[in-house]
């Protein structure tokens, strides 16, 4: 008795040479042949399908996310804006 459960399926004839051929050539079995490309297939679906994954620079953004609420309470968009043209520019001191 087989240790996974059977799954039938229809090929169209060209398929079945082709997997065949494949087989012979691999020195494996069908069943072989026809699991490893589902696995790959699977693999790839799950793959495109995930969210792409945070890297770099976002990914540090978002581990900051809250940072810059500190004593003095949330900043606003434009405290935000002064202090990055102030990093940007020697010459200005942020108020």
């Amino acid at each position: 008795m087989a240790s996974t459960p059977t799954i039938s399926l229809r090929l169209p004839k060209e398929a079945r040479e082709r997997l065949d051929r494949v087989a012979a050539r691999a020195r494996r079995s069908r069943s072989y042949i026809i699991q490893r490309a589902l696995e790959l297939h699977l693999d790839e679906v799950a793959r495109k399908e995930a969210p792409p994954a945070d890297t770099g620079r976002y990914a540090r953004l978002l581990a900051m996310q809250g940072a810059g609420i500190g004593p003095g309470g949330p900043r606003t968009k434009e405290d935000i804006d002064d202090y990055i043209r102030w990093l940007r520019d020697d010459d200005r001191i942020p108020d």
